[in-house]
């Protein structure tokens, strides 16, 4: 089967739509399947030059004007080059990781019937008002109807939690069918150290790998430190909220937390393997919550326990107590206090490393979830 897999930010990037990209390609192949990737990324200068410069200037104008433009100017763009791509490559599937991704499939799927699946990771409007990136509701009106042309033209959309899913059917009315296919991991490259020893560390490390953004709730993580002067805390990602983030660190004198920017996919890896617990400290803003949180998982394949916020997916993902720890949104005391009780009790921490691994394995393989994803496929061919 020929696939082409699909999307309309860079590929690849820091981010969970990059990661899922990644990894089901992987699991794709192995199951002796061809497949392409189609991004952002493939416009090169004539990207920046007719889309990434005219969305800044705009955005200075007035906040969200760029948006505007960029999600109508690679809408065109992309309907004519996919149109000319299809013609070469006659994909049997096209799964558009977004709806704007879904939107530029116009031409392709009315010219040639082209097969067309839309996975939904997230909310397009709601995530942007929620970071703060427009001002004004004409183009968050916009938005909204970009995400409704997607979600009342796919027969299929796949989405990577239950959440979403009610989203979709609550907000836009879909009729047609949505699967539920969590996120993944290869869990391949992401396992514990052989004879790692845990906890024996002089100072204990957590790990917060997260975009720093405010949905992902990072400075509940930062603010936990002043109650665990024992631990260094090591975060990973960029984001907007990173001078805010700092300046909170200054001003508390907190010496025990340290930014160590994006990293790579191979480097993630070893950044897992080092840490004794990870920190995901998710909370909701403009009812937009966590999905089934890839950081989440890649730590869990490692055997690296984690305590999560409990919202959105992350609440399906763990099983409180047993195969890591939720806590309230919000509330650094109680993230201090769950990193305490593992940090002291091995017996606990080596039953909740154990639980958390065999839990990905079992629900959460990348071989497992292509399987998945390739009877979806087949289903909307059906149609």
């Amino acid at each position: 089967m020929k696939i082409l897999l699909f999307t309309h930010f860079k590929y690849p990037h820091l981010g969970g739509i990059s990661s899922h990209m990644s990894i089901l390609k992987r699991g794709l192949e192995y199951q002796k399947n061809n497949v392409d990737i189609l991004s952002f990324s493939n416009l090169y200068l004539f990207g920046d030059i007719f889309v990434r410069v005219p969305s800044f200037i705009l955005n200075k104008i007035k906040q969200g004007l760029g948006f505007y433009w960029r999600i109508k100017s690679i809408t065109f763009i992309f309907n004519f080059i996919l149109l000319f791509i299809f013609i070469f490559k006659k994909y049997d599937v096209i799964n558009c990781q977004d709806v704007v991704a879904y939107n530029s499939t116009y031409l392709t799927r009315k010219i040639f019937g082209a097969n067309v699946i839309l996975t939904v990771h997230g909310y397009l409007k709601n995530e942007i008002k929620s970071e703060n990136q427009v001002s004004f509701s004409t183009v968050l009106g916009f938005l909204k109807n970009v995400e409704k042309k997607a979600y009342l033209n796919a027969k299929v959309i796949i989405s990577v939690d239950e959440r979403i899913k009610e989203y979709i059917l609550n907000n836009f009315k879909f009729s047609n069918n949505i699967v539920v296919l969590p996120n993944f991991v290869d869990i391949n490259d992401f396992k514990p150290l052989i004879n790692s020893n845990k906890l024996d560390n002089k100072k204990l490390r957590l790990f917060c790998p997260r975009r720093l953004v405010k949905k992902n709730g990072v400075i509940y993580a930062i603010k936990s430190m002043k109650f665990l002067p024992d631990f260094e805390l090591i975060i990973a990602g960029e984001g907007p909220e990173k001078k805010n983030l700092e300046d909170y660190i200054l001003k508390n004198k907190l010496n025990n937390v340290f930014f160590i920017g994006g990293k790579k996919y191979s480097e993630m890896i070893n950044e897992y393997q080092k840490s004794d617990i990870t920190l995901i400290p998710s909370i909701t803003i403009a009812n937009v919550e966590e999905a089934t949180s890839i950081s989440a998982l890649e730590s869990m394949a490692c055997g690296v326990p984690v305590i999560a916020s409990n919202v959105g997916g992350l609440k399906l993902l763990i099983k409180n107590n047993v195969n890591g720890f939720l806590v309230n949104q919000k509330s650094p005391k109680l993230i201090a206090k769950k990193v305490l009780e593992l940090s002291q009790n091995q017996k606990l921490f080596n039953l909740i490393s154990k639980n958390s691994r065999e839990n990905v394995l079992k629900n959460y393989s990348h071989v497992a979830a292509a399987k998945k994803f390739i009877e979806v496929y087949f289903v909307e061919k059906d149609f």
